[in-house]
Protein backbone atom coordinates (compact mmCIF):
# COMPACT_ATOMS: atom_id res chain seq x y z
CA UNK A 1 0.00 0.00 0.00
CA UNK A 2 2.91 2.22 0.90
CA UNK A 3 4.56 1.79 -2.49
CA UNK A 4 1.45 2.35 -4.31
CA UNK A 5 0.89 5.83 -2.48
CA UNK A 6 4.92 6.70 -3.43
CA UNK A 7 4.14 6.43 -6.90
CA UNK A 8 0.97 8.08 -7.03
CA UNK A 9 3.21 10.96 -5.50
CA UNK A 10 5.55 10.54 -8.02
CA UNK A 11 2.68 10.29 -11.15
CA UNK A 12 1.37 13.79 -9.08
CA UNK A 13 4.56 15.21 -8.91
CA UNK A 14 5.63 14.59 -12.39
CA UNK A 15 2.34 15.88 -13.64
CA UNK A 16 2.05 19.47 -11.75
CA UNK A 17 6.01 19.78 -12.87
CA UNK A 18 4.99 19.18 -16.60
CA UNK A 19 2.40 22.00 -16.47
CA UNK A 20 3.25 25.44 -18.01
CA UNK A 21 3.21 28.40 -15.86
CA UNK A 22 0.84 31.15 -17.02
CA UNK A 23 2.30 33.82 -18.45
CA UNK A 24 1.79 36.63 -16.32
CA UNK A 25 3.62 39.41 -18.81
CA UNK A 26 0.25 40.70 -20.91
CA UNK A 27 2.11 43.15 -23.09
CA UNK A 28 5.88 44.32 -23.87
CA UNK A 29 7.95 45.72 -21.22
CA UNK A 30 8.91 49.33 -22.27
CA UNK A 31 12.31 49.80 -21.06
CA UNK A 32 11.59 53.74 -21.34
CA UNK A 33 8.46 53.89 -19.04
CA UNK A 34 10.75 53.21 -15.68
CA UNK A 35 9.30 53.88 -11.78
CA UNK A 36 10.63 53.70 -9.00
CA UNK A 37 8.15 51.97 -6.69
CA UNK A 38 7.18 53.34 -3.45
CA UNK A 39 8.95 52.54 -0.81
CA UNK A 40 11.62 50.36 -2.99
CA UNK A 41 14.01 53.35 -2.36
CA UNK A 42 16.35 54.12 0.42
CA UNK A 43 15.49 57.48 1.66
CA UNK A 44 19.23 58.07 1.66
CA UNK A 45 19.40 57.73 -1.67
CA UNK A 46 19.07 61.22 -2.89
CA UNK A 47 20.44 63.12 -6.19
CA UNK A 48 22.85 65.15 -3.86
CA UNK A 49 24.86 61.57 -2.87
CA UNK A 50 25.22 60.66 -6.95
CA UNK A 51 28.52 59.75 -7.65
CA UNK A 52 27.52 59.26 -11.66
CA UNK A 53 28.04 55.95 -13.18
CA UNK A 54 30.06 53.27 -11.85
CA UNK A 55 32.05 51.18 -14.53
CA UNK A 56 30.59 48.42 -16.00
CA UNK A 57 32.90 45.80 -14.94
CA UNK A 58 31.82 46.48 -11.37
CA UNK A 59 30.88 43.13 -10.11
CA UNK A 60 27.75 43.18 -7.72
CA UNK A 61 27.98 40.80 -4.88
CA UNK A 62 24.82 40.89 -3.66
CA UNK A 63 21.52 42.32 -4.08
CA UNK A 64 18.00 41.45 -3.11
CA UNK A 65 14.75 41.64 -5.05
CA UNK A 66 11.35 41.03 -3.26
CA UNK A 67 7.96 40.58 -5.58
CA UNK A 68 4.91 40.42 -4.42
CA UNK A 69 3.24 36.94 -5.25
CA UNK A 70 0.07 37.31 -7.53
CA UNK A 71 -2.94 35.99 -6.11
CA UNK A 72 -3.38 33.27 -8.69
CA UNK A 73 -0.27 31.80 -7.39
CA UNK A 74 -1.40 31.11 -4.31
CA UNK A 75 -4.32 29.52 -5.68
CA UNK A 76 -2.77 27.22 -7.82
CA UNK A 77 -0.36 26.47 -4.95
CA UNK A 78 -3.64 25.71 -2.51
CA UNK A 79 -4.78 23.77 -5.51
CA UNK A 80 -2.31 21.41 -5.70
CA UNK A 81 -2.18 20.74 -1.37
CA UNK A 82 -5.72 19.93 -1.85
CA UNK A 83 -6.17 15.95 -2.13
Amino acid sequence: MARKIRMLGLILLAFTIALPAQDRLKTRIDANRRIALKGSRNPRAQAQFDRGAVDASMKVSYATLHFKPSPSIDLFLSELQSP
